[in-house]
């Protein structure tokens, strides 16, 4: 929204793709006309937007065919998200657990990992685990804490705080 005294700066908003223009002094009811615009435009398109990512994600998701490069200490080897199983920090290290038995270890912090990979299908469930609930994730275990079971057998840790979180995720489903 612009608003100015100078009628002349009308063709730049518009230009600009402003919602609305108000030209000093400003009236009150278009004042609130143009606010009503601005949220109506802001609920329309952020709705569109988390609805269009959402459908790409699950598009995407149901593929197998995100990949990721994790930096080895001889290069960089190049895995799908779906072979991932979950991953573990250690101090400034990375253990990346995949589906088929191996891990790698990678010099990178879990942060650079929680970043980069799709939210959609991973979840933190800890500040040293990330787990892949799109493909890897068995069942929720409330004995003796919260613990994500996992298709490798492991149970890994869900935090007091982000519990909440991983049920809604999990109701989802």
């Amino acid at each position: 929204m612009f608003t100015t005294a100078h009628r002349e700066y009308a063709l730049d908003a518009l230009k600009a793709q402003a919602v609305d223009y108000l030209e000093k002094p400003i009236n009150i009811d278009e004042l609130q006309t143009a606010v009503d615009k601005i949220e109506s435009k802001k609920a329309m398109t952020s709705g569109s937007i988390d609805e269009i990512k959402n459908m790409l994600k699950k598009a995407s998701g149901g593929s197998g065919s995100e990949r990721i490069a994790i930096p080895m200490r001889e290069g960089y080897e190049i895995i799908t998200y779906s072979e991932i199983v979950h991953l573990e920090a250690s101090e400034s290290y990375t253990t990346i657990y995949l589906s088929n038995g191996k891990r790698l270890l990678s010099s990178k912090n879990i942060k650079v990992y929680e970043d980069k990979l799709d939210e959609a299908i991973f979840f933190r469930t800890h500040k040293s685990h990330i787990i892949n609930t799109g493909y890897h994730l068995k069942g929720f275990n409330r004995v003796d804490g919260n613990w994500a079971v996992l298709s490798n057998g492991k149970n890994i840790p869900i935090s007091r705080r982000k519990v909440q979180s991983f049920l809604d995720r999990i109701s989802d489903f």
